[in-house]
């Protein structure tokens, strides 16, 4: 019976000296990882996310295709941005432009439709057939005049998100006929392969200057 409680006493030993060892390697492992946590390096995340604009040298790059426009009367000194190939306002013609402010940031991305004929459709909506896909465009307000026995429709609007993708895909389009209903009657217009290059050279630089929709 001498020998047995020896025996037994004996494992036990062991099984405590285990156990504490695993114990103190457990320590050891946890110690380590805190002294290396505090070694990792700074996320640059946010740099990446944000990163830099250099808005003098894009302005810079700019100016042989846009013209900056001051609103002397506007005490904010707002500047608008335009293509220098725009449509005048005596023709048919889709043109895009944009805000740009003091402080160099950009805004008010903005989509231009002008009609021009010699009858009145009074427009009320447009639908657009961008490379065989159609969708609608409802102005918040048309503008109307006349003279020399020709009218003059035409809407100038602030695009928000709702009209964000028509101008994405207008910007990247092969092919795109307008179909503008009025009260009575309806006409079909095609935008040229230049007003379309107009359009994505217009956004491409509002997006470039930080703009958003």
């Amino acid at each position: 019976m001498g020998i047995a409680t020896l025996l037994v006493a004996m494992i036990c030993s062991a099984i405590v000296l285990s156990l504490f060892d695993t114990g103190t390697n457990f320590s050891s492992t946890s110690d380590n990882n805190s002294q290396n946590s505090s070694f990792k390096p700074i996320s640059n995340s946010s740099q990446e996310d944000h990163p830099i604009i250099n808005v003098d040298s894009i302005i810079e790059v700019m100016k042989k295709d846009f013209n900056f426009s001051r609103d002397e009367f506007d005490e904010n000194g707002r500047v608008w941005v335009e293509t220098k190939n725009k449509p005048s306002r005596m023709v048919n013609g889709y043109y895009c432009y944009f805000q740009l402010n003091d402080d160099k940031s950009v805004s008010n991305f903005r989509f231009v439709i002008q009609y021009e004929s010699d009858d009145w459709l009074f427009i009320n909506n447009c639908i657009f057939n961008i490379d065989g896909d159609n969708v609608e465009f409802i102005p918040t307000k048309m503008e109307r005049d006349n003279g020399g026995g020709r009218i003059w429709e035409w809407c100038d609007e602030s695009v928000g998100r709702q009209y964000e993708n028509l101008i994405r895909r207008i910007a990247k389009a092969k092919t795109i006929k307008v179909k503008l209903n009025g009260d009575q009657y309806y006409d079909t217009r095609t935008i040229s392969s230049k007003q379309i290059e107009s359009i994505d050279k217009v956004l491409e630089y509002y997006e470039k200057l930080g703009g958003k929709f």
